[in-house]
């Protein structure tokens, strides 16, 4: 790499994955950067300090990867809820969709871009917590002074946000190639390793048995019954008591359920409605006469075969009246709105409330939401808490409780937490409307169970909102990092290194300035497609004086390519856990020592 540009080749058959573009490394920044580039077996690693020297906050601009020289179509993985495959066409011309924010609505901040023969894999390490800003992952295809070289994809990282006086900052970028397009999840074990580092892995204890989600209100019910509870008044718990929808809740009970989840039960906004659900979820219920009076039916609830809970509505906008169209986001330092929020949590604990979902926590900023989760579990250490975000919580968030999704969503495993966070817990709603929107019409009981089933198959828990039965041994969350993840890359497992071959066909690297736009990218599904045989070597080199450091692959079939789409059925679910229990991971080979590292001053 030289002029903050690098080079990646396969070093045995010659073919460029990147070279200059006139991009650099790290671009469109306000403060000073030093980047330091440190060749791998299978790619290269720039280490970026950036420093603002100045007496203001400045902008700190874009981390790039640039000149990806891939064909005009590409595929790549959208991680915002699942893994599914994408494909975008630059139709050589400018391509810019868009860009997804972690940690508020991607998982990680990396990306996966594949042309069918080699993947490539983008990270951004860098301690969220501490630096507390988001990053936007963008895949593009620039036009104009880019276009050096040829037609190029690139990634950015944008690093949103203004940098403090007088600070400096790490970030590193990690860059990883692989021929075997099925393994993708191989390029991106620098961030695994850097995640375990900051985070380790799950703080839980993963409970799979599927979920009744229960419904006493609807806003649907709200023009005939003020606070949204549906029925007739001899039914309805704020005309009748809690008595009748316990009726309802043990009738669940006998058809398998062992854990509820129930959302509103202090009811909705009916003059406010784009407020709901309430962050009064609870102590509303004691201004509702037959609410407050029928409380000890909902305390003699739970027990050793019924585990109860509530969801916790907007649980990050801390709200002072009912009905109010005003609240405040909430603050884990302002004493007030943690003096509310425990009045919230006391009420559902004297009700043996085991399981709390916190509604639309995403609002909060991400690392207040994560100090306010682990607040809350120091309160209540027996209380198993659910984040719930705009697609899914982000991977730090999934180490400290478990997190939501959404059946419409959700078409692979979690690939990232299978990697990230094995034995992950990741609750997913599968409600009937849903599947009837899918559908277009109303589905068959075997059509329900089945989307229960496919959801449980996928590694997720299912939050059943209907009445069929369950079915303990297909309704339960699948281990599913046993098969999306290779044996060698499992927890516990150190991930071999392959042997670095005689350096050939070594890359160089060349100067540059420019500009580019900026556009959106994504991620998708979790089988990937077909490789080629063969060897994989990538050669990268320094420069003048500079070292070379060249990875040897061996290629081979894509063993779940059919299955690109990301659809699979349970049957085969299953099928590929049980080949994953039988297969033996070989020993790693001798360690062999990276390149020098280069070093660039911008």
């Amino acid at each position: 790499m030289s002029g903050n540009m690098p080079t990646l080749r396969d070093a045995q058959t010659g073919a460029v994955l990147i070279s200059p573009s006139l991009r650099e490394v790290v671009n469109q920044s306000q403060v000073t950067s030093h980047s330091v580039l440190s060749p791998k077996r299978d790619g290269f690693d720039v280490s970026i300090t950036l420093s603002n020297d100045s007496d203001l906050p400045r902008s700190m601009g874009v981390i790039t990867v640039p000149g990806i020289r891939f064909p005009r179509q590409v595929t790549w993985r959208d991680f915002r809820a699942d893994a599914k495959l994408q494909t975008a066409d630059h139709a050589n011309g400018l391509w810019a969709g868009f860009g997804h924010l972690y940690p508020v609505d991607c998982y990680s901040p990396v990306f996966v871009v594949s042309n069918g023969t080699y993947t490539i894999g983008a990270s951004l390490l860098y301690p969220v917590l501490e630096y507390k800003h988001n990053v936007q992952v963008q895949l593009v295809s620039a036009d104009g002074i880019e276009l050096h070289g040829g037609k190029n994809w690139k990634i950015d990282f944008t690093l949103v946000g203004n940098m403090p006086p007088r600070t400096s900052r790490v970030y590193t970028l990690c860059v990883r190639a692989t021929s075997r397009p099925e393994e993708w999840v191989r390029t991106l074990t620098p961030y695994r390793d850097y995640f375990a580092s900051l985070y380790g892995g799950v703080r839980y204890t993963r409970n799979p048995n599927p979920i009744c989600g229960l419904s006493p209100t609807d806003p649907a019910c709200l023009d005939t019954s003020p606070l949204g509870f549906c029925g007739p008044t001899n039914y309805r718990p704020d005309t009748a008591g809690w008595g009748p929808f316990i009726g309802y809740i043990n009738s669940l009970r006998d058809r398998g359920h062992t854990r509820m989840m129930m959302w509103a039960p202090s009811g909705l906004f009916r003059n406010n409605r784009d407020q709901n659900f309430p962050f009064q979820f609870m102590t509303h219920m004691r201004d509702v006469p037959m609410l407050n009076s029928t409380l000890p039916l909902l305390r003699a609830l739970p027990g050793p075969n019924l585990a109860m809970g509530y969801w916790w509505g907007r649980a990050a906008h801390v709200m002072t009246s009912w009905d109010t169209p005003h609240s405040e986001v909430l603050n884990p330092d302002n004493p007030q709105h943690v003096a509310r929020a425990m009045a919230e949590l006391d009420m559902a604990l004297d009700l043996g409330a085991t399981m709390i979902g916190l509604d639309a926590l995403g609002y909060a900023a991400p690392w207040d939401a994560y100090r306010w989760v682990q607040t809350l579990q120091a309160h209540a250490p027996g209380v198993t808490f659910c984040t719930e975000w705009a697609r899914s919580g982000p991977d730090f968030m999934h180490t400290l409780a478990p997190t939501w999704v959404n059946a419409s969503d959700m078409q692979t495993p979690k690939v990232l937490a299978d990697l990230l966070v094995p034995g992950h817990e990741t609750w997913c709603g599968v409600p009937l409307s849903g599947l009837r929107d899918r559908l277009g019409r109303q589905p068959t009981l075997t059509e329900r169970v089945a989307e229960v089933e496919r959801v449980a198959a996928l590694g997720l828990v299912p939050v059943i909102f209907d009445e069929i039965q369950v079915k303990p041994n297909t309704m339960r969350g699948a281990e599913s990092w046993l098969w999306t993840i290779p044996a060698d890359l499992r927890e516990g497992a150190a991930a071999p290194e392959p042997p670095i071959a005689p350096a050939s066909a070594p890359v160089g690297a060349s100067g540059g300035g420019g500009g580019g736009g900026r556009g959106g990218g994504g991620g998708g599904g979790w089988g990937g497609g077909g490789g080629a045989g063969g060897k994989l070597s990538f050669g990268s080199v320094s420069g003048a004086g500079g070292g070379s450091s060249v990875t040897t692959f061996r290629g081979g079939s894509a063993a779940l390519a059919r299955h690109a789409a990301g659809i699979f059925t349970p049957e085969e679910i299953r099928l590929a856990i049980e080949r994953a229990k039988q297969k033996v991971s070989a020993p790693p080979p001798p360690d062999v020592s990276d390149s020098d590292p280069i070093e660039i001053e911008d």
